[in-house]
């Protein structure tokens, strides 16, 4: 890609999105200045313990790999609560088998996404996730595989970008805010080749990729705003 794009002689992305959290709406501002994108860390997680039949079954014998998994689930989230830093830990996927109403779950599948603008923090994090499944692990008799899947750099968009995003919002008198961008995006990639800046709206409610989505024909009209502007000045 990065041949192909100096070959089409691009001097700079610039990149409007809408927010696709609920920042900008709950804090009353209009445009987003992103600093960057932030770092993501996702590990795959497997609990496995014993199927057996949920009916004659002690409940102090049992090696529920579900309850493992349930634990860990709380357990990350409290960790993210709790930390005091830019940080967000999200268990967005589990499948658990054999899935069935009256059999004690023998194996979970699960990811981990762990998020923030540092990627020390994130990393940090993801490892302490892992002890805490392995912990975890112990206590309910169930074995633990805890492997990395992928993990990215935190980007920082160009300054003078940025700078010129912010001299247009002033021109036009619109309530800005600098935030990070948590969700990924095109710009992360162009960023790699050529100076690259990006431009939020507010998202209502912070709904994104859903029939929920929404932003105001006025939040259409002030990104469009910025972005001409901001062409312009660059």
């Amino acid at each position: 890609m990065e041949n192909r794009v100096r070959n089409q002689d691009i001097s700079r992305y610039l990149e409007l999105h809408i927010e696709q959290g609920p920042v900008l709406e709950l804090e009353g501002y209009q445009i987003g200045i992103p600093r960057g994108i932030v770092t993501m860390v996702v590990n795959s997680i497997v609990f496995k313990g014993e199927s057996n039949q949920a009916g004659p079954t002690p409940m102090n014998v049992r090696k529920d790999a579900l309850v493992a998994a349930s634990r860990f689930n709380v357990a990350v989230r409290d960790l993210a609560r709790q930390s005091g830093k830019e940080l967000v830990m999200t268990v967005g996927k589990l499948n658990n088998y054999p899935n069935a109403y009256n059999v004690i779950p023998g194996k979970v599948e699960l990811n981990l996404d762990t998020r923030s603008p540092e990627k020390s923090t994130a990393e940090e994090y993801s490892s302490m996730a892992g002890e805490i499944a392995s912990k975890i692990s112990d206590e309910e008799g169930v074995s633990l595989e805890f492997n990395r899947q992928w993990v990215t750099e935190t980007t920082i968009f160009d300054e003078d970008m940025k700078k010129e995003i912010e001299k247009s919002c002033s021109d036009l008198n619109l309530k800005y805010k600098y935030l990070y961008s948590w969700p990924g995006h095109d710009a992360q990639y162009m960023n790699r080749v050529v100076p690259t800046a990006m431009i939020f709206i507010p998202s209502h409610n912070g709904r994104s990729h859903t029939r929920e989505e929404y932003s105001s024909d006025q939040d259409l009209l002030n990104g469009y705003n910025v972005l001409k502007k901001t062409v312009e000045k660059l």
